[in-house]
């Protein structure tokens, strides 16, 4: 802020963490017959709901992959993603899911109806939120999946 007092803190800030400006995507489609092409606007508008949400999580995966790696040996590898497979049919999460593991990264997800328990993930811990409105109360109650099974309360958290 010292070498650019005409900015706000928020304009700095923006642009420090805007990853436009430290690398460029292009990124393409690979169809069944393995032609390719570009993703564009225009493409992107063409596909489904789950197909556009894939595009868009795929390269976010690839990217963060590549970024961690040359980050430190014990820096957290976290992505936080909000509403994160909305749109994905149940085919399309687990793969999604597997890539996300294939490229060791570390999730925190939101999202409605959204319970995970695939075999190929070394453990996954869930958090169901009841409200209670006339109490004012909202409980989470956990639900722990340790690549076999589910374990639920207390005993999730030991």
């Amino acid at each position: 802020h010292r070498e650019r007092p005409d900015r706000t803190y928020l304009e700095i800030l923006d642009e420090a963490v805007d990853y436009r400006r430290w690398h460029r995507f292009e990124l393409e489609l690979c169809d069944p017959d393995n032609s390719r092409t570009r993703l564009t606007r225009a493409r992107h508008a063409q596909l489904s709901g789950g197909e556009k949400a894939a595009t868009l999580h795929l390269p976010l995966f690839a990217a963060a992959h590549a970024w961690f790696e040359a980050a430190a040996p014990g820096c957290p590898r976290l992505i936080a993603l909000d509403e994160a497979f909305a749109g994905i049919d149940d085919v399309g999460v687990p793969e999604l899911l597997r890539l996300a593991a294939a490229f060791d990264l570390d999730f925190f997800f939101t999202g409605y109806d959204l319970w995970i328990t695939e075999s190929f993930l070394p453990a996954v811990m869930h958090y169901d939120l009841a409200h209670e409105p006339r109490d004012r109360v909202v409980s989470a109650w956990p639900v722990l999946w340790n690549g076999r099974e589910t374990v639920e309360g207390d005993e999730a958290l030991r």
